[in-house]
């Protein structure tokens, strides 16, 4: 039940942190699970008979691990962005991952400036709650009491 402790904390969520934090995950981290995704791990066959040391850190199967493992968080993230409103998920997806500028998204969904800041900073709270839920990712920031 530890999993399900944090719907009844009694916590008050700052908003405000809490959207920096996503746009700061998609900016940063996102990038770099699907630079992780798209890494060769195939290496180049030597039959010389020179015998040369590879590092533990960076054999092909650790590497294949950590790709296995960013496929499966973008998968988490992607069905995160879709299991939101549709605008809100437009809107994300528009500015955050795509970083498309305001007045295109408004063009594209034919909402006003102030209606599209809203339901990106809505889809921020939005996805991080439910970001929370099913993955080990917590970009929720609480105020302090």
């Amino acid at each position: 039940m530890e999993t399900l402790d944090f719907l009844f904390d009694n916590k008050e969520v700052d908003e405000k942190q809490t959207i920096k934090n996503v746009k700061k995950f998609f900016d940063t981290k996102y990038n770099s699970l699907l630079a992780l995704t798209n890494i060769s791990t195939l290496k180049a066959v030597d039959y010389g008979s020179t015998k040369v040391n590879t590092s533990p850190n960076n054999s092909v199967e650790t590497i294949r691990v950590r790709q296995l493992q960013a496929k499966e968080y973008l998968k988490a993230i992607h069905e995160c962005i879709n299991s939101l409103e549709p605008l809100k998920a437009q809107v994300l997806t528009y500015r955050l991952i795509e970083h498309r500028k305001v007045t295109e998204i408004m063009e594209l969904t034919s909402y006003e400036k102030t209606r599209i800041y809203d339901s990106i900073n809505e889809a921020c709270c939005e996805f991080a709650s439910i970001l929370k839920l099913v993955t080990d990712i917590d970009l929720i920031s609480y105020k302090e009491q």
